[in-house]
């Protein structure tokens, strides 16, 4: 009786305070409007290995004060069929989703880019680290861009990607977001039903992104990325002496996406500064890995366009391209390998891919494997 003679006297109390009875009671305050969010769809005047599209979002005030640098949110988009990879589509999800859904916008320039070409002869599985350092160059060169403050994150195929751009370029990011992913090398391996990668495979490459603020949220549920894919790196990158903060969370694939794409997170992104950031990958001495691969009737050509290596094949499949990232190892969609010869000369290229064979060079002296 007294619970229910409290709850009562409770909506009267509510009652009286809506009606402006009860003694002077105040009504609440309107609601403030919803901000319209404006993303627009913008394009790289040259493809990058097919890829040209990207969506941009610029926040209220740019260029209102010609000195003020902005911080950058990269997101990248999960995996879906090329019909959704619209401004329509991927405005709604992540990062620009969530502005859109509070109605407020961020301080903050963010760009998406948007994977949407075949690559290799096949629906591409993967986020391409050099289209996508291309859009973010090309962002910093248009923008008032804080180059100390740029961010990534990204869902699904998004979190992959997040953690081989880390991986590519590992004095970039002032903040780093995978969000129910993990290494690209571990879903493939698992696909030819070999073990997920380890420590060893991955040679120094977490050594040098210790440093780096991460927040990793994966679901113990999940359906679609199994919990073990998105704990291995955080283990291997542990194990190097990083500290990443791992957010596991009892809620499904799409469930987790939601709770890590919302205000708190995306302020933690945005509180993040990196003053000696640097957009540079790993040096490499490319003349050790150029010349000519075979894998059966396949013919690869191996060259060097600067700071990466770029696999040009017989076939008609597009040309695709690697950065280095030390010890014998490159990062595309994927991580690939090379292997030497007991005179240290570079003998085969090893890969986990389906379509993409072991790769053997011309002259070795010594079968790959």
């Amino acid at each position: 009786m007294r619970f229910s003679l409290c709850r009562a006297a409770a909506l009267l109390v509510l009652l009286l305070a809506g009606c402006g009875g009860g003694g002077g009671g105040t009504e609440l305050p309107p609601p403030a409007p919803k901000e319209t969010i404006k993303v627009t769809q913008e394009r790289l005047a040259t493809p990058v290995q097919g890829a040209s599209n990207y969506l941009l979002y610029l926040p209220q005030g740019y260029g209102d004060d010609a000195s003020r640098k902005w911080p950058l949110i990269v997101f990248l988009h999960g995996s879906q069929p090329f019909s959704n990879l619209t401004l329509e589509g991927l405005s709604q999800q992540g990062v620009m989703g969530h502005m859109k859904e509070v109605g407020k916008g961020l301080p903050a320039i963010v760009v998406q880019t948007q994977q949407d070409v075949n690559t290799l002869g096949h629906k591409v599985e993967w986020h391409d680290p050099v289209f996508v350092d291309a859009v973010i160059r090309e962002i910093e060169g248009r923008y008032a861009v804080d180059k100390t403050r740029v961010s990534i994150t990204g869902g699904s195929l998004g979190g992959f990607g997040s953690w081989s751009m880390v991986l590519a370029f590992p004095n970039r990011f002032a903040a780093v977001m995978p969000v129910v992913g993990g290494l690209s090398n571990d879903s493939d391996s698992f696909d030819r039903r070999l073990p997920i990668t380890s420590a060893a495979d991955w040679g120094a490459s977490f050594g040098r992104i210790t440093t780096t603020p991460m927040r990793v949220y994966a679901g113990i549920p999940d359906s679609y990325v199994p919990i073990a894919w998105a704990r291995n790196p955080v283990e291997i990158l542990r194990a190097a002496g990083g500290s990443p903060d791992m957010r596991e969370t009892q809620k499904s694939h799409g469930e987790t996406q939601y709770e890590a794409f919302s205000a708190e997170p995306i302020g933690w992104m945005l509180a993040q500064s990196r003053p000696d950031a640097s957009a540079e990958p790993t040096p490499m001495l490319a003349d050790d890995y150029l010349g000519t691969y075979r894998a059966g009737n396949l013919t690869v050509a191996v060259s060097s366009p600067g700071d990466r290596i770029t696999l040009t094949f017989s076939s008609n499949r597009a040309p695709i391209s690697f950065f280095p990232m030390g010890d014998d190892r490159f990062m595309g969609g994927w991580m690939m390998r090379a292997k030497r010869d007991a005179q240290g000369r570079v003998k085969c290229l090893v890969t986990p891919m389906y379509l993409l064979p072991d790769l053997t060079r011309d002259g070795a002296s010594e079968a790959c494997n």
